[in-house]
């Protein structure tokens, strides 16, 4: 089960961009955007009655029934689906609740951000941010350290040197 959502990632460099692969959006200077999302498999972990990959007690607290959603839906219209907001941890029914990754830098550093949030119990919620150096070809490889970051409800954040050439980050979130 692997949900299908746009693929957001940043470049930094010396000016610091932002591009959206989807619709070629270019944004300058610091920066907050969308991420990718997995469930690793986590649907089999819950209860999910309807069948529809998101646990029964969550659209219960969200939507106020399991009937009502099948998880493909965008019930904030922030652009994520309900079921991206299950695993994201975000409120699917308010569109200001994202997971974002910011991204700042200093004289020769880069600073990436993010907030973890914690799994329903009985999963985990687990981060990995991932670069590379260009933003159209090649494998996404682990920031060294990076990978299988649990979410515990804080900020996360990591620093790195500014590279000499442009280097495009994702962050990716999956329930397990």
């Amino acid at each position: 089960w692997n949900p299908s959502l746009d693929v957001y990632t940043v470049s930094i460099n010396d000016t610091n961009t932002l591009q959206n692969l989807t619709s070629n959006l270019v944004v300058s200077g610091n920066c907050k955007f969308p991420t990718v999302y997995d469930t690793g498999g986590a649907a089999n972990q819950v209860t999910d009655t309807d069948n529809d990959e998101m646990d029964d007690q969550w659209e219960i607290n969200h939507f106020g029934t399991i009937t009502d959603k099948d998880g493909s839906g965008d019930h904030d219209g922030d652009g994520l689906s309900d079921l991206a907001e299950y695993i994201c941890g975000t409120a699917p029914t308010n569109a200001a609740d994202r997971l974002t990754l910011t991204i700042t830098k200093s004289s020769n550093s880069a600073h990436l951000k993010y907030e973890t949030v914690s799994a329903p119990t009985g999963l985990d919620r687990l981060y990995d941010l991932e670069s590379r150096t260009s933003l159209t070809a090649g494998r996404w490889d682990p920031v060294n350290g990076e990978t299988d970051i649990a979410g515990d409800d804080s900020e996360h954040v990591v620093t790195n040197a500014l590279p000499q050439n442009a280097e495009f980050f994702r962050l990716k979130v999956r329930l397990q």
